[in-house]
């Protein structure tokens, strides 16, 4: 049996520079849209509810041209880690959910 990879795809929609984006994107096959903001950009990508967050992020980075792991992603106030998955958040019962990503801080003492 052949083992299915899991999908993850920017939507043909989304802009290829994560500039800002006006059409939404349309659910398909069970995929659920999320939306990363970072500074004043946001982008939309589509997956699969069960695909780990790991894939988004490399997605991002790649696109963003940033280092993995400079940025911290953030839902609800609450830290996303990559083996995470949109289920783990009840992602797919809103309509768009939204990601911040933050630059990651390194804290310290005096």
């Amino acid at each position: 049996m052949k083992e299915q990879k899991p999908d993850v795809s920017s939507s043909q929609e989304a802009p290829q520079d994560l500039g800002s984006q006006e059409t939404p994107l349309k659910r398909t096959d069970g995929k659920i849209q999320v939306t990363i903001a970072f500074h004043d950009q946001k982008t939309k990508l589509l997956m699969n509810p069960t695909t780990q967050f790991s894939k988004v992020f490399a997605k991002f980075y790649a696109a963003t041209n940033a280092q993995a792991g400079t940025y911290k992603f953030i839902y609800n106030g609450i830290r996303i880690e990559p083996t995470s998955k949109p289920l783990d958040f009840d992602m797919g019962d809103e309509d768009d959910p939204e990601i911040m990503a933050v630059l990651g801080q390194v804290g310290g003492s005096v």
